[in-house]
């Protein structure tokens, strides 16, 4: 409980003197935050630095990311600076009820963006949610923030920023259309207002047999402080 008091005053100061990002600088800040996660066993995914505490530096990615590989290292690979950087993280917890987990690396040259308020809300209206309720989502769409998508498409560097709109929420998830793509698992979406993390993604819509890259399913803030309120700081 304490890390997530730690966290949430840390937003209040960092989040009220950063606006809009609005050049390639703004968009690095969040780039330097986001890394390949790839497991010993195979497999790779996204994760999101977004804690700085006794020397190590805490990473969200989704729990399917780490899944079988718990007991060995993983591997995080990122571009800082214009140089392509390795680090060795280890697992420190998954969520029970969430498709989360947790990594930490010590002495990382990952940057930090920190986590939205727990009382983000999307900038959701009771007349949008009693429209979206009634079938009427077309016409209000606009009610609904624009947000980054960021994660790793296969072997690109550096992970690819996405912009789109969140298109539904319910409860502790959200979806959203800022293209996104299979290794972009574990990875944020972001405020453009306010720098900061409102979700992680988890998932791909599915129609039809065939995942959508525009409808991407995202775990809201509140799932993960939760999650975070869990574990024993």
């Amino acid at each position: 409980m304490r890390l997530v008091v730690f966290v949430a005053l840390a937003l209040l100061v960092g989040c009220a003197s950063l606006g809009m990002p609005t050049d390639t600088d703004d968009l690095d800040v969040i780039r330097g935050a986001v890394c390949r996660v790839m497991r010993y066993v195979g497999g790779h995914g996204s994760g999101v630095a977004f804690l700085e505490r006794d020397g190590w530096t805490y990473i969200l990615t989704a729990k399917h990311v780490t899944a079988g590989a718990e007991e060995h290292p993983f591997i995080l690979a990122y571009s800082k600076d214009g140089r392509d950087r390795v680090e060795i993280a280890e697992f420190v917890a998954k969520s029970r009820e969430h498709d989360l987990a947790l990594l930490k690396t010590c002495g990382s040259h990952l940057s930090v963006l920190p986590l939205a308020l727990p009382t983000h809300n999307y900038l959701i209206s009771d007349l949008y949610l009693k429209a979206w309720d009634e079938g009427e989502y077309g016409p209000l769409a606009g009610r609904y923030q624009w947000v980054y998508a960021v994660g790793y498409m296969n072997q690109l560097y550096p992970p690819v920023v996405s912009v789109g709109r969140i298109l539904a929420v319910d409860k502790q998830r959200f979806m959203h259309s800022a293209a996104s793509w299979f290794g972009s698992s574990g990875g944020p979406v972001v405020d453009p207002c306010f720098m900061c993390i409102i979700g992680i993604n988890v998932a791909l819509r599915v129609v039809d047999g065939m995942p959508q890259s525009d409808n991407v399913i995202a775990l809201d803030v509140s799932a993960v402080y939760g999650f975070l309120a869990e574990l024993p700081w």
